[in-house]
């Protein structure tokens, strides 16, 4: 479980540093990096009183069941990134 969380942290950081400008990365990467981790501390609690009142094997599968709309995105976003990479191959320099 932690060797995912933090897996997903290192994409997620290394997505966002590819985002911020570089004259401000320093500044930018500790906002993102911070704002990363407050969703955690929000659901934590909640989720905590899900899995006592449904049992455990319901908050498994509606933990993974929410984290089909996010894969569903990154293949979308691949497709889309792969269509404009073939677009800009396609035109003359």
């Amino acid at each position: 479980d932690n060797f995912f969380v933090g897996f997903s942290a290192t994409v997620f950081i290394a997505w966002m540093s590819g985002l911020v400008s570089r004259r401000y990365t320093a500044t930018q990467y500790a906002l993102f990096s911070s704002l990363m981790t407050l969703p955690g501390k929000f659901l934590g609690g909640p989720s905590g009183w899900i899995v006592d009142q449904a049992g455990y094997v319901f908050f498994f599968f509606y933990a993974s069941a929410l984290g089909i709309p996010a894969m569903l995105l990154v293949l979308w976003l691949m497709q889309r990134q792969a269509d404009i990479n073939e677009a800009a191959r396609r035109q003359p320099a």
